[in-house]
């Protein structure tokens, strides 16, 4: 039917069909030219020539062709881009995501490029490339295709980091006094500060998609380098319980407090195989009991390992030997992490209302509403709140305290 005369669309469905049965019944090596002569004779058929680059470059993938695969993504870019009233939400992801691997390529080549003496001949070369790699990323960026778009933004924030932080540690030329090395020194980082500044920048534009319901795993990772890069607005961690007390009426003898002690000490340090000798040496004293799963899931936490937090979580909730507000506080701190931020809100606020001196609730409660749901009046009030049960951390609190204000004294004088 693709052959014989008729109507042009009977031939064109009836090649994309033989490919398709191809495919099914032989394996894609046997369709392959198939795909390749639909995207020769019917390139009005966008949809479906888009679908066809994909395979091809999937299976380019598969078979380790790395000059066709890189040449066929090449091409998706292209056509896709040539027709841009034909674009769907499905030819804009795979031509985003094409982007996004192409631009690796440049991003390889700004890496391949140290900075070296003498600094006025290696620099201008290095910072081509860095300009180049930008371009392409911020191609990729123009998708407005999210999972792309923001992992393409902290990409582009990591290389501006990586030149500051080159320049500031190029070499040093020869016979200069110590004097001299320290101006030297300071040139540089007086000369790095401004991409510095551009990284934090960049990630910043990351954070904020959050005011758009834009979550990532792109989006937490520039979250994670502000934690240091800009810590006084973003150096905030949910606090966890490591601490023995909220376990007593769980364990309420002393020498099993003592033990929960060292347990803890573990699950600060993270380490996975102490914590676990140390737990076997707990339940050998205390069969049975339901401090297991509340440990578990703290190290689970401390450590990152969403899953296992869960099942430790869903085992503490079966045992019913701990508070309703306990529960809510533990499934709030997985349902941020999982960005789930209005659940965790409500979780939140459920362990304060069944527990008003609950304190990390309330720190935990204003970081969420600091960071993820940008209400900033909010995130003001529980950390007021957490300061008035808790004054441990209270040099930290009232930094971010001071912060909040000034950006709310700033977003009123704009307005």
């Amino acid at each position: 039917l693709s052959k014989q005369g008729g109507e042009p669309d009977v031939r064109q469905n009836a090649l994309w069909k033989a490919a398709e049965l191809l495919r099914e019944k032989n394996g894609l090596d046997h369709a392959v030219p198939l795909y390749r002569q639909f995207i020769k004779t019917y390139p009005e058929a966008f949809e479906l020539v888009v679908e066809a680059y994909q395979i091809l470059i999937d299976h380019a993938r598969k078979i380790s062709d790395t000059a066709g695969y890189h040449d066929l993504l090449q091409k998706l870019v292209d056509f896709e881009k040539r027709q841009p009233m034909k674009r769907t939400e499905r030819t804009r992801l795979l031509a985003a995501r094409a982007s996004l691997v192409l631009s690796e390529e440049a991003i390889t080549g700004y890496h391949k490029i140290r900075l070296s003496l003498p600094l006025q001949k290696s620099l201008p070369g290095k910072r081509a490339a860095l300009e180049k790699a930008i371009g392409a990323l911020n191609a990729v960026v123009s998708y407005a295709e999210a999972d792309t778009a923001t992992e393409a933004t902290y990409r582009m924030a990591e290389l501006y980091h990586d030149f500051a932080d080159q320049l500031r540690n190029s070499p040093i030329p020869s016979g200069l006094s110590n004097i001299e090395q320290d101006q030297y020194r300071q040139i540089l980082s007086s000369q790095a500060k401004p991409f510095m500044i551009q990284a934090i920048s960049t990630h910043i534009i990351n954070a904020e998609r959050l005011r758009d319901g834009v979550y990532t795993p792109a989006v937490q990772n520039s979250l994670d380098q502000l934690f240091s890069l800009y810590p006084v607005r973003y150096g905030k961690r949910e606090k966890l319980p490591l601490n023995r007390a909220w376990l007593k009426d769980i364990v309420p003898d002393m020498a099993g407090q003592e033990s929960l002690s060292k347990i803890m000490q573990w699950i600060r340090k993270g380490d996975h195989k102490k914590f676990a000798q140390a737990l076997e040496n707990f339940m050998q004293t205390h069969p049975g009991s339901p401090a297991k799963s509340a440990l578990e899931l703290l190290f689970s936490l401390q450590k990152g390992l969403t899953s296992e937090a869960e099942s430790a979580l869903k085992s503490m909730s079966k045992s019913k030997a701990y508070p309703s507000a306990r529960i809510a506080f533990f499934t709030a701190i997985l349902d941020r992490r999982k960005g789930l931020f209005k659940e965790a809100e409500r979780n939140y606020i459920q362990a304060i209302q069944e527990d008003d001196g609950f304190a990390e609730a309330y720190l935990n409660l204003g970081i969420l509403y600091d960071l993820y749901l940008l209400d900033h009046k909010k995130a003001l009030q529980q950390y007021q709140k957490y300061l008035s049960f808790n004054d441990s951390d209270s040099p930290s609190v009232e930094i971010w305290i001071r912060d909040i204000r000034q950006q709310l004294a700033t977003l009123d004088k704009n307005v």
